[in-house]
């Protein structure tokens, strides 16, 4: 049985596309009080989008680290935490344009190197054996490779 990555590998597309609609409209739009309703729907893609990359990645990494689950997520929440920190550094300094500047490059920087574990996944999983299950098949037995 061959295992791949991501639980759904159309998620992180969707939300990587997304994401990148999200920064480039906000990158051209200029906000007017009659666009109310603007004001609601980016809070609501960009939820729904951050709503994929968290379940995305919690499932990446069960998958990629397996035997070593505490640790991974114990790193993975480590490095969340200092990009919150770095972010909140910043906040005040950057003008928002920039800032989306800098989420537009950490996400196409992050879907390069998750295309890079995805492609080395693949290529370290195609050289390992694969699991096999025994059958009854009558008075004899059968390994059938799954």
């Amino acid at each position: 049985m061959s295992l791949t990555v991501s639980s759904d590998p159309e998620r992180k597309p969707t939300s990587t596309v997304t994401n990148t609609a999200c920064i480039i409209a906000l990158l051209l739009w200029k906000p007017h009080p009659k666009q109310l309703a603007v004001f609601f729907i980016f809070p609501a893609l960009w939820g729904l989008s951050d709503a994929i990359w968290q379940t995305q990645t919690n499932g990446l990494y069960g998958v990629l680290f397996e035997k070593h689950t505490e640790a991974a997520f114990a790193n993975y929440r480590l490095w969340e935490s200092c990009g919150f920190v770095i972010a909140f550094g910043y906040s005040t300094k950057l003008q928002v344009y920039i800032k989306l500047y800098i989420l537009l490059s950490v996400l196409v920087l992050s879907m390069v190197t998750y295309g890079a574990v995805e492609y080395l996944e693949a290529k370290n999983s195609r050289g390992t054996p694969t699991a096999t299950k025994k059958e009854n098949v009558g008075p004899l037995t059968q390994e059938t490779r799954m």
